[in-house]
């Protein structure tokens, strides 16, 4: 069930959604390297939980229940869950500010919400 795997660290954020199975469980502990607004190198660790929608309801359970108990020992890193490749790109990209939320004001000045 457990499944150790270690990565080159130019592997991107895409590469980690290609690698992810489609139909297997699996915790993951990724090092996103990124640069800031201002150009400045940074990086973030993710403790994430995969859970594709194809896995079992039984290995789902599992993976849920013991996921507290290995969280604690990855403290420090940002937690997330995932159910399909697009969440795990949206939740990292977004962390680091390369993709805006979807709450927030568009460019132009402009709340689109509200009346002109």
């Amino acid at each position: 069930m457990c499944k150790e795997m270690e990565s080159d660290k130019k592997k991107t954020v895409d590469d980690l959604a290609k690698a992810v199975p489609d139909s297997d469980c699996r915790y993951i502990v990724f090092e996103h390297l990124y640069k800031t607004a201002d150009g400045r190198p940074a990086d973030r660790l993710y403790f994430i939980n995969w859970l594709p929608r194809s896995a079992s309801n039984p290995q789902k359970m599992l993976y849920t229940t013991a996921r507290p108990y290995l969280k604690e020992v990855c403290k420090g890193c940002i937690d997330l869950t995932a159910t399909t490749r697009g969440e795990i790109l949206d939740q990292i990209l977004k962390s680091d500010g390369k993709q805006k939320d979807d709450d927030e004001a568009s460019d132009d000045g402009k709340d689109d919400w509200m009346d002109d």
